[in-house]
């Protein structure tokens, strides 16, 4: 998680003087039997190698391989796309914020504090507080409550859903 968040946080420092957004990054788009690369590839790959060298210095523990391999998953699919790839549905008709919730590239949204690694289709409602919140979950239509705990070094996320009285533990 820390990865994840020091990657986007990283990409939007470097990019953002350079008055491109994240979007612009994607340079491989699936099609019917394998993949699209993008015209800018080169200089995309430039600016994707730069963040990963300022990213392994302060994370030595990965290397470049690792660190290269999850950035590019997370600046080449949207939210729609890693729910695509996952098999997971989208209930119709959406609202306008939940289109473009879908429509954000991953690396725009794992460093939020209501983000819940490998659930990127939660999207974050309304805030109880730090470690509690609503959340709305795009597959199931459906509000649910969402509890961060803090254990060591790990985090556990129960998520309680409205009409099933079960919790799932992540």
């Amino acid at each position: 998680m820390k990865l994840l968040c020091d990657l986007s946080e990283t990409t939007a420092a470097i990019i953002s003087p350079r008055g491109i957004d994240s979007s612009w990054l994607s340079f491989a788009r699936p099609v019917e039997y394998g993949y699209k690369l993008s015209l800018w590839k080169d200089r995309q790959w430039e600016l994707l190698g730069s963040i990963v060298e300022s990213v392994l210095k302060r994370n030595r523990k990965y290397t470049k391989g690792e660190v290269s391999e999850i950035l590019c998953m997370l600046v080449n699919n949207t939210v729609k796309e890693y729910m695509d790839k996952k098999s997971i549905g989208i209930q119709l008709p959406l609202k306008i914020d939940m289109e473009s919730h879908l429509q954000s590239p991953l690396i725009d949204i794992v460093c939020s504090s209501q983000y819940i690694p490998r659930y990127p289709w939660l999207l974050a409602r309304q805030a109880i507080d730090e470690y509690n919140w609503t959340a709305y979950d795009v597959s199931l239509d459906t509000l649910l409550t969402v509890r961060k705990r803090k254990k060591k070094e790990f985090i556990q996320y129960e998520l309680q859903y409205k009409e099933a009285p079960n919790h799932i533990f992540i």
